[in-house]
């Protein structure tokens, strides 16, 4: 570890405050990733899929559904079906599995950073990493992205130790993260990746040998790809590679989608990230591309990588979390810039106690708790179908988690038949509503049903984008009380009262921005 600001005259800070701070960051980070952890539930579609995975791998296939290729690779649900054998199957216990996640990626970042820059840099990149709002809202919810990250960075960490001494114990730790980051999202190459311009720096400062660094770099290649082999071997079984291609190129900018972009990437860090932290990143970037010093080429790598990457899927906001750690070690860089002594020290303080502020004040409202509307219109649909109604839902699939069973789709053909003949049928709405085919429809039908019940449904601002769209997504920020949003922040249970008018072939479709119909109050 790079120790050079030790000492009070040379260095930034005493080791007793150096330690001090960091426990300090620790302790935040950890409070707020757990916190009222327990009152924590599923609040969207993936959260649900990787949980019915999950809950299918820790029964032997006895509940649940197996694992879709198309969804990710299997270590997350793997994961997730450990926490449940080991603490029961709850809501909970899965939202756990990414807040330790999110958590382990601070001292993870904190050693690469000190690795990098110096144990000042690495405090306050930890720091501004502990209360990210970004890192904060998918700590608390049971998907892949933190679980990817910690594995991004540990494998990025594990490999820069393997080039720059050539142990083997880096060869194995390297190889196993990397291939463990690449069975949980199929970009988990993009690890492998960042390193190499730090091992041709290596090389071009003579540190290493053309034969060897060759052997550092490929040997963990393979170690990783034998590790993700076997679920290609399913994949090309089970699904097929090119089908498996062809619908990640579906979602890319490549088909034409206007989702992707560095645009769209800035858009997401300045919502979820906050000025502090850009700008200190700004600056250490600045540093990094007129110094080139060591360390400075993962950084560059991982920004690009992400950056090119944001044409494709990666452009969609949870995709895009691991860049907040990249952001988070420029900002750290940021004290190199200034005199080595005291001046440091209290420069080193200072940012970190910025960081720590600010993070926590764009925290406080992504603490939720999520999934607490669609825990109680689940259990208000499963009381309505023992007594014998008909249920239909137009949500997230993640209410059926919560009815206990799959509830039918108000577009399925029996369910259609009963909405043309003005049946008594009993409906769920959620954000699918601002779905384009599902506005059309409600709209067209408007005077047909009447409001049962309300149930209050917080969820995530990433989630709330992704439904709406980043323009609708704005005004829905500079206007949330405004009616037309009443369905962003809660579940409406219908009731039909007349028959429905239903186009041909209407259903629904992707989300995409389109503004949403206004429910009834």
């Amino acid at each position: 570890m790079n120790r050079e600001d030790s000492g009070v005259g040379e260095g930034s800070l005493p080791d007793a405050m150096h330690w001090l701070l960091l426990v300090i960051i620790l302790a935040t980070g950890l409070t707020l990733r757990f916190w009222h952890i327990g009152e924590c539930g599923l609040s969207m579609w993936d959260e649900y899929s990787y949980v019915r995975s999950a809950r299918w791998l820790s029964t032997l296939g006895r509940e649940g559904r197996p694992h879709a290729p198309d969804v990710a690779p299997p270590l997350y649900p793997i994961w997730v079906a450990v926490c449940f054998l080991l603490a029961g199957y709850h809501d909970w216990v899965a939202i756990c599995a990414s807040a330790v996640a999110s958590f382990l990626t601070l001292p993870a970042v904190y050693i690469l950073g000190a690795r990098s820059y110096g144990t000042s840099a690495a405090l306050v990149a930890t720091a501004f990493l502990a209360a990210n709002p970004y890192n904060i809202i998918f700590a608390r919810q049971a998907i892949t992205d933190a679980t990817f990250q910690l594995l991004l960075v540990v494998a990025m960490l594990a490999l820069l130790a393997l080039i720059r001494t050539g142990e083997h114990r880096w060869l194995w730790c390297g190889g196993i993260a990397l291939g463990l980051c690449e069975a949980t999202k199929y970009h988990g190459f993009f690890a492998w990746c960042a390193v190499v311009p730090e091992a041709l720096g290596a090389l071009g400062r003579g540190v290493v040998g053309a034969r060897a660094l060759a052997e550092r770099l490929l040997l963990p290649a393979a170690v990783g790809f034998a590790v993700f082999l076997p679920w290609i071997v399913v994949v090309a079984h089970e699904w097929g590679i090119g089908r498996l291609l062809q619908h990640y190129v579906g979602y890319s900018s490549l088909m034409g989608d206007a989702n992707g972009g560095p645009l769209r990437l800035w858009a997401y860090l300045s919502l979820w990230c906050g000025p502090w932290l850009l700008v200190a990143a700004g600056v250490g970037l600045l540093g990094a591309v007129r110094q080139l010093r060591e360390g400075d080429g993962l950084l560059l790598a991982w920004l690009i990588l992400f950056a090119v990457g944001s044409f494709f899927y990666v452009a969609y906001p949870r995709l895009i979390l691991p860049l907040t750690s990249c952001l988070a070690l420029a900002a750290g860089r940021t004290v190199l810039l200034a005199v080595k002594g005291r001046a440091r020290g209290w420069i080193v303080t200072a940012l970190c106690a910025v960081a720590l502020g600010t993070g926590l004040r764009g925290s406080v409202r992504h603490l939720g708790p999520y999934g607490s509307g669609y825990r109680a219109a689940g259990a208000y649909l499963a009381s309505q179908l023992e007594s014998g109604a008909m249920v239909a839902t137009l949500t997230q699939p993640v209410l059926w988690h919560y009815v206990g069973h799959q509830v039918p789709d108000l577009m399925e053909p029996e369910i259609e038949h009963r909405l043309r003949a003005g049946e008594r049928l009993i409906f769920a709405v959620d954000l699918a509503a601002f779905r384009q085919a599902n506005l059309l429809l409600l709209r067209r039908n408007a005077d047909a049903f009447e409001l049962l019940r309300t149930f209050r449904n917080p969820v995530s601002e990433t989630d709330i984008l992704t439904t709406l769209g980043l323009n609708d997504f704005r005004e829905y920020k500079r206007n949330p009380r405004d009616p037309r949003w009443d369905l962003v922040g809660t579940i409406q249970v219908f009731q039909v009262t007349r028959p429905w008018e239903i186009a041909e072939g209407e259903g629904a479709c992707p989300a995409s921005n389109t503004r949403g119909f206004r429910p009834q109050s």
